[in-house]
């Protein structure tokens, strides 16, 4: 049905979602029953269309295709298909050039080109744009923006169009045209499967468009992707492999859900399963799959941990003298088990140091500094976290202000990169180590020297990596590397609920220590406890500072307290609405001008969990939105609109997102609505993150619960073992031992 836009009725920027008025002379096309209600006195058809990424000009004609649906806004064309019909004529070039679907072109500058080039201008920009240096007062800047944006609109409105019955945000329709160019239609039309490769597609997603194009359900294409779905899936939730057994059941399971009969067989599965294995795609190892990454940095990260048990470390005979110096120059008495961790990791090339908050980890650091620097004459250290916020708080700690995150050690931009960096300082220290991933850990060993003291400190009871692996939870396992336990509280001459507690907790202990910094608040219902919740937040802010007030919790974005409504709810409160101008949209998320932001991956010396706010929000040469985030550390990003996928609003967040940060009041809500997370690794290191005061909110019974619930080290990882492994085959080619 060939239509003219009237007038846009609401659209949704995030998504490019759009509801439009339109204006036909095509009868037929309107059912016959509803066709009394659109015809007006002009003898014009109008109606309501909804679809994603509508060209919201009258300046040319659309064709479209459709379902008409009975909505309660009464009968509406849902819009599966558009294609836009730009009249043959002066008027009507000029017209669709200025409409403002083309960046750069006013009504002027499309009066030139149509008086150079009359009606061949479209054709001249698409097949001989250099002939536009024709026209004079276009500069080639300017050209380059024309042709670029003509290019872009015919290409990607291909795209949407296509992509619009899927739901498919105009934001990941700019991704695939990034990534395909003119070859997107082409992928999509016989290799949709290749777009699982780009970040935010799904396999069920991807599989909806590929029956859209007669994908038969048996296609080894679709076998392959969902396998390699499946295998990306498990990473996500920590694991490094997948039994094979189990991998071929969850393809069955996915490759036949929604499907009427069973239409791929367990036999297919494993024939392409076969080819995937052979093709290097997937490793086979003893019937545990990995991705050949994975494989190949659990296997190189073991060896290098096994290598360094053997490493020797020179033996300094006054050892003990100088570690007595170190605490009488700064007027402190270490316990036996710090003194020992002191003196351990000068005896060995390699060693661990864990215990909770309060035992005296960051005393320890501090001797073991002064230490290396009186035994060695050098300060060639590096301290290193995970998180900008760790580092800081390392360098305050230790008085080392040139702590750094581990990414920025590896110049690493993103966590796909690899880094080719030699770290070849003499003490490298890294804090908070249970949260580096299998990948980040392999990268860093593969970085160090061979004569470098490596000395891993962390809290073993705390929440794994979010990233795939349990690497500082494997390395005790595998007891093959030196480590010392401090398990008494010195915080606040012991006094401290917050120290105590966690102990209590880590130990399966429930006789907790209720008071002014750790309590608990009663609440029966996910309602009351966020209504309680808002009063407590807005209580603690207006005492302490936004900064020094951190909501945590354990689901993201189900029920009433998890992050994504919480956050949600005290915006409204904290940061309301000022205007569309200080308003940005993401793929469905809102942001404002002055609102707590977090980032979510490590791009471009920001790290993932570094938390800012939006400082302000303008708009570039293009009309583009733009945020300046500053974070706490003192540095300022600039964000595209279209960017702000990588950022999410902070007044709350998840408990294994906070991991390495710190925060003077801590806010929980624990309800039996949160049964399914509930661990005790969990609410431990949600109590930890606390320096001075713990809010829990909820149910006395979901506590006590989660305290009982222990299955920290439910993650499919090999390392200890092979650590094992290499250390006994090193050890029997090493005539020493």
């Amino acid at each position: 049905m060939v239509c003219t836009f009237e007038k846009k009725i609401f659209e949704n920027i995030a998504t490019g979602y759009c509801v439009a008025a339109f204006k036909t002379d095509d009868e037929a096309s309107v059912p016959q029953d509803a066709r009394s209600k659109f015809v007006y006195k002009d003898k014009k058809i109008r109606f309501t269309a909804v679809g994603y990424g509508i060209p919201a000009t009258d300046s040319i004609d659309l064709e479209l295709e459709g379902k008409w649906q009975t909505t309660k806004y009464g009968v509406q064309l849902v819009i599966e298909h558009f294609a836009e019909i730009i009249p043959a004529s002066i008027e009507g070039i000029i017209s669709y050039l200025s409409s403002g679907l083309i960046a750069g072109v006013s009504e002027i500058t499309a009066r030139k080109i149509t008086d150079r080039f009359g009606l061949d201008s479209l054709s001249i920009i698409e097949n001989e744009p250099t002939r536009l240096a024709e026209i004079k007062g276009l500069s080639d800047k300017k050209i380059e923006k024309i042709v670029n944006s003509y290019a872009q609109n015919k290409s990607l409105r291909n795209i949407v169009s296509f992509l619009s019955p899927f739901g498919i945000t105009l934001n990941k329709a700019v991704r695939i045209h990034e990534r395909y160019g003119d070859k997107a239609m082409e992928v999509l039309n016989e290799r949709p499967f290749e777009l699982c490769d780009i970040s935010g597609f799904g396999f069920k997603t991807v599989d909806s468009i590929a029956r859209k194009i007669k994908c038969k359900p048996n296609d080894k294409m679709r076998i392959k992707a969902a396998a390699k779905h499946i295998i990306g899936e498990m990473k996500s939730e920590g694991h490094v492999f997948m039994d094979q057994q189990e991998l071929r059941d969850k393809c069955f399971d996915l490759l036949n859900d929604d499907l009427k009969n069973i239409s791929v067989t367990h036999e297919e599965i494993r024939e392409s399963l076969i080819e995937l294995i052979r093709a290097k795609t997937l490793v086979n190892n003893n019937g545990c799959i990995y991705s050949p990454y994975m494989f190949k940095a659990e296997v190189e990260l073991a060896k290098m941990i096994a290598a360094r048990t053997f490493v020797k470390s020179f033996a300094y005979p006054n050892l003990d003298s100088v570690v007595e110096a170190a605490q009488k120059r700064r007027s402190i008495m270490l316990s036996n088990a710090q003194s020992e961790a002191v003196k351990m990791c000068f005896r060995n090339n390699f060693s661990v140091i864990t215990g909770g908050p309060g035992t005296g980890k960051s005393t320890v650091l501090k001797v073991v500094i002064d230490v290396y620097k009186a035994l060695t004459g050098r300060d060639d250290i590096l301290l290193a976290a995970p998180t900008g916020k760790a580092a800081k708080r390392m360098a305050e700690c230790t008085g080392i202000p040139g702590a750094r995150t581990i990414h920025s050690a590896l110049a690493l931009n993103t966590d796909e990169a690899e880094s080719d960096v030699e770290i070849e300082e003499g003490l490298v220290v890294i804090d908070e180590t249970s949260m580096v991933d299998l990948s980040i850990a392999y990268k860093l060993m593969k970085s160090i020297g061979p004569n470098t003291r490596i000395v891993f400190v962390g809290d073993a009871d705390q929440l794994p990596s979010v990233g795939a692996g349990n690497v500082f939870f494997d390395i005790l396992r595998s007891e093959c590397v030196p480590v010392t336990r401090l398990d008494t509280v010195f915080r606040q001459s012991g006094t401290s609920r917050i120290a105590l507690n966690a102990e209590q907790i880590r130990l399966n202990g429930t006789k907790l220590l209720y008071g002014s910094d750790f309590n608990l608040i009663s609440a029966d219902s996910d309602t009351e406890a966020l209504e309680i919740l808002k009063h407590c937040y807005l209580e603690e802010v207006d005492a302490n500072g936004i900064d020094n007030v951190q909501v945590l919790a354990p689901f993201r974005a189900r029920g009433e307290t998890s992050v994504k409504n919480i956050n949600e709810v005290i915006r409204e409160i904290i940061n309301p609405f000022t205007g569309e101008h200080n308003e940005l949209f993401c793929d469905g998320n809102k942001m404002r001008l002055n609102d707590k932001v977090i980032q979510l991956k490590n791009v471009n010396g920001i790290n993932n969990g570094d938390v800012g706010f939006i400082k302000s929000v303008y708009r570039d040469e293009d009309e583009m939105k733009h945020a300046i985030i500053e974070f706490s550390d003192g540095v300022r990003a600039d964000y595209a609109e279209r960017d702000l996928e990588i950022i999410d609003l902070a007044y709350a967040m998840t408990i294994h997102k906070s991991q390495g940060t710190e925060c003077s009041t801590v806010i929980i809500p624990i309800m039996m609505s949160h049964y399914i997370m509930l661990k005790r690794n969990l609410i431990y290191t949600a109590i930890t993150r606390a320096k001075k005061k713990v809010i829990l909110i909820g149910e006395k019974r979901a506590l006590m619960a989660g305290i009982h619930k222990n299955d920290s080290t439910k993650r499919n990882t090999q390392l200890a073992e092979r650590i094992k492994m290499y250390v006994d085959e090193f050890s029997g080619k090493d005539d020493t031992k």
